[in-house]
């Protein structure tokens, strides 16, 4: 999967995170996914809920590949978000919420590689969008406080980091829902951080 999204995609992805996390949570940090699927009206169920094994449940979801981690459903009247919060660790499923809910209002239809390198996208700038890390000072931009801060996994909070530090000198070319979140945080947290 080698496929690059333009620089406008990137942009539209992130102010639409933005946009959900500025009317859908109250910006306390980390952000609960699964709250924000349940305030855009998404309904989610846990797999472990149903007390199937794994192997009852890949054989009942064999025709979608991503039984393991989570899946989306869609449908006229409903939004649906399957995960499984025993199989993994927190981290993970909170990406997991992330990606799903991105499938759903990014309107993905189908699985591509390129709905999930923008469900991806999605996730990450829902779970720690740029509009709130360009507010850490530089003795914060470090993998363990953006794990602490975000709820992310080592991984996850490396690539943040880097992330954050390669646009943080291009400042000024970042969008007004960037900035209205940033700016919004920064009232929140009184200013400083």
């Amino acid at each position: 999967m080698n496929i690059k999204l333009p620089a406008w995609r990137y942009v539209e992805i992130e102010d639409l995170a933005s946009t959900i996390l500025l009317n859908h949570t109250d910006l306390t940090l980390p952000f609960n996914p699964e709250s924000i699927a349940k305030s855009l009206g998404i309904v989610t169920i846990d797999i472990g809920d149903l007390k199937l094994s794994r192997e009852e449940l890949k054989d009942k979801l064999a025709n979608n590949s991503a039984f393991c981690d989570g899946f989306c459903v869609q449908m006229p009247d409903q939004k649906l978000i399957f995960t499984n919060n025993s199989w993994f660790p927190l981290a993970r499923d909170r990406y997991t919420f992330g990606h799903e809910i991105g499938h759903l209002e990014l309107g993905h239809t189908q699985e591509s590689d390129l709905s999930e390198i923008e469900a991806n996208v999605f996730s990450r700038s829902l779970l720690s969008p740029f509009g709130i890390a360009m507010t850490f000072s530089e003795e914060q931009l470090t993998p363990n406080y953006f794990m602490d801060a975000f709820g992310l996994s080592m991984k996850a909070a490396y690539y943040a980091v880097k992330r954050t530090r390669n646009r943080k000198n291009y400042e000024d070319e970042v969008s007004e829902t960037t900035i209205r979140l940033r700016n919004a945080f920064l009232e929140k947290e009184g200013g400083v951080m």
